[in-house]
């Protein structure tokens, strides 16, 4: 083959390549989760002697829920499959390379939940006027233990996935606990005060989908608009291009937190 032909098959390969790139397309999960049945009476935390605590008055963060009892706290992220490959929208690799920040504030962890991707960095601060510490013992990625003074920060990264939702509590004042969700990709989201998410900018085509909560783990055997979560709260979803798959009102029975 001439020189000239050499270059023209590179030509063509290369822009057969960029063509398939730019070709992605792109769809979103949502829905909107609510509770069904009698509300379990979970108590107040007790502040001990601390007079931060004291007054700030944390409420309990296991099972938030709104007036019309709207689920707050239900995380859902992609399980890709062994050895799959995803594509990531741009708009996430942006967001990928800004900090996560956990805080300590007013005796509570915020976020309740934090979501946070392999590589990037989490900024655990301390913005109460009083000394925690944040601590994890983490399933892939081991302990880590950080005593805050007040305004106090540490910084941290993950170089591997959870398979779940990891807890983070302080010693200081143990009831004060929240949870970590370390993932590879960028599909990831916690339900909102209104019990409502969304997850945007996902690979067309069809994944499988973790739903979680900490009261039930697994959130099984619950009904939605694309069908049933199995066992261990999961459910195949065909993701349509430049499309969105509403799940619909998820109505999540009382009996799985029992």
């Amino acid at each position: 083959m001439s020189s000239s032909l050499s270059r023209f098959a590179l030509t063509v390969l290369f822009v057969a390549s960029c063509s398939i790139v730019t070709a992605q397309e792109w769809g979103s999960l949502k829905g909107k989760f609510v509770f069904e049945g009698d509300v379990p009476a979970i108590g107040k935390p007790d502040p001990g002697t601390d007079k931060v605590c004291i007054a700030a008055a944390p409420e309990q963060q296991k099972l938030k829920l709104g007036d019309g009892k709207e689920l707050a706290n239900v995380v859902i992220y992609l399980r890709p499959g062994r050895g799959d490959e995803l594509a990531v929208h741009p708009d996430c690799e942006k967001l990928a390379s800004e900090p996560v920040v956990l805080d300590n504030k007013t005796c509570v962890f915020v976020p309740h939940i934090t979501l946070v991707n392999t590589g990037q960095t989490l900024l655990i601060k301390n913005s109460d006027p009083t000394g925690h510490n944040t601590k994890g013992a983490l399933a892939s990625n081991g302990e880590f233990n950080y005593t805050l003074a007040a305004n106090g920060q540490q910084e941290l990264t993950f170089d591997e996935e959870e398979r779940l939702p990891m807890p983070v509590s302080c010693s200081i004042h143990p009831f004060m606990t929240g949870y970590l969700v370390v993932r590879e990709n960028p599909y990831m989201t916690v339900s909102a005060a209104d019990g409502t998410f969304e997850i945007k900018n996902i690979p067309a085509g069809e994944h499988e989908f973790q739903f979680w909560h900490e009261l039930s783990g697994y959130l099984k055997d619950v009904n939605t608009t694309s069908g049933e979560l199995d066992r261990t709260g999961r459910i195949e979803i065909e993701i349509p291009a430049n499309g969105v798959v509403d799940l619909g009102t998820i109505e999540v029975p009382a009996d799985i937190f029992e």
